[in-house]
C-alpha cells in the first residue's frame, strides 16, 4: 500500500478523510518525529498551498492587452472566420463581434 501524506487537522474530526488514517499511530507520534517529517517534506520539495499560491502569483506572465483592432488583425492573420474564431475560442460569434467592434473587452 503507498503511503499519503495529508494534513490533519484534529479539531475537525469531520474534516479527517475516512480509511487513511490510523488514529493509534497519529497519536503515538512525537513531536520530534513531526519534525523530522517536515524537514523531510521540505527537502523533498512539498509546499502548502498558501506558498504555493504565492508562488504561482510571482510565476504567471502578465496578460497582453487587446483592443479590438488587434483581435481583428488576430484572426485575419490566421484566416479565420469570425464564427471559426468563436469555436476555437469556446464562445459565442455574437462575443467575437463585440470584442471586434470594441463593444465587450476581453
Amino acid at each position: 500500500m503507498k503511503a499519503v501524506r495529508v494534513k490533519v487537522d484534529l479539531s475537525r474530526p469531520a474534516t479527517l478523510p475516512k480509511g487513511r488514517i490510523d488514529r493509534r499511530k497519529l497519536d503515538a507520534t512525537t513531536e520530534a518525529e513531526l519534525a523530522v517529517q517536515q524537514a523531510q517534506d521540505d527537502a523533498w520539495g512539498f509546499i502548502d498551498k498558501r506558498k504555493m499560491r504565492a508562488y504561482d502569483a510571482l510565476c504567471l506572465a502578465p496578460v497582453p492587452e487587446y483592443d479590438a483592432q488587434r483581435i481583428r488583425e488576430l484572426r485575419e492573420s490566421l484566416h479565420l472566420s469570425q464564427s471559426v474564431l468563436a469555436a476555437v475560442l469556446n464562445t459565442s460569434v455574437s462575443t467575437v463581434r463585440k470584442r471586434e467592434i470594441g463593444d465587450k473587452k476581453p
